[in-house]
């Protein structure tokens, strides 16, 4: 919900506690809006909603938020609605990583609910199998959206190099990534890889942060002749910030897409 600036606004206190009052009158929050040109009976694009089926259901949600809150719902001298609605310390809820999300919210599932639940074995198995590989190989990395095809793990030894990690992407439009928050301090820091791919296909590398590419190359026959190539990417323009840096193993064509890790290192000089 929110609320206008220019909305008339007074304080008080009462029993200790700290109360605002902000006022509006039917759906107009201190101004009238021009509708003239307004085509009240069309509805939004893919929703059932019109304009004002839209302003009944958000004035019952603001409702809803103000009493659940503690808040009440009065009315001045002229009989126009007041919420008032009371100050609050705010009460941030855990941190919750999107590639490990808990339960939703009140979520509850009855003892028949959950006797016709069905939970595949093998795909468990395979991401607690690369959650353990990764651990072992990058310790500070996580990764989701990994694919099973290929063999994905981690390999004693694979094109003469040790303690290789494979990856596959999830689909031709689902990367594979692997993900790590990182403190980069002042000064000049590198991220360092040495990938690899299958003799007959190749995969695109992607070093990205908050949905920004920061380099991309195609893993492959061209650049890497011995199957082998090592990356180096400047981090220092993030210096001084923490930024949730992902590697992506992307699908170049659909075809032997998985990528060889036999290095990833961070170094600050």
């Amino acid at each position: 919900m929110a609320v206008r600036r220019d909305l008339p606004s007074t304080s008080l206190t009462r029993g200790g506690a700290t109360w605002r009052h902000w006022s509006h009158a039917n759906d107009s929050w201190g101004t009238k809006p021009n509708r003239s040109e307004l085509d009240e009976e069309g509805k939004f694009s893919h929703t059932p909603y019109d304009y004002p089926k839209l302003v009944e259901v958000c004035s019952q949600l603001t409702r809803q938020i103000v009493i659940k809150q503690g808040g009440r719902i009065e009315k001045d001298d002229d009989g126009q609605e007041v919420f008032v609605i009371p100050v609050q310390k705010p009460k941030p809820t855990a941190l919750e990583q999107c590639w490990e999300p808990g339960p939703i919210a009140d979520s509850r599932f009855t003892e028949e609910e959950m006797s016709q639940i069905e939970i595949s074995q093998a795909v468990a198995a395979d991401s607690e199998k690369m959650t353990e590989a990764v651990k072992a190989f990058a310790p500070e990395w996580v990764i989701f959206n990994c694919g099973d095809e290929m063999e994905p793990g981690l390999h004693d030894e694979l094109g003469g190099k040790e303690n290789v990690l494979v990856t596959h992407p999830l689909a031709e439009d689902s990367p594979c990534i692997l993900y790590r928050q990182v403190d980069i301090p002042e000064g000049q820091t590198t991220l360092r890889l040495v990938v690899g791919h299958h003799e007959e296909g190749d995969w695109n590398l992607v070093v990205g942060q908050k949905g920004s590419r920061i380099f991309e190359t195609v893993v492959g026959s061209e650049k890497a002749e011995d199957g082998w190539m090592n990356v180096e990417v400047d981090l220092s323009e993030q210096a001084g910030t923490t930024i949730g840096l992902m590697l992506s193993n992307e699908a170049n064509g659909w075809l032997y897409e998985a990528a060889y890790w036999a290095k990833i290192e961070l170094v600050t000089e």
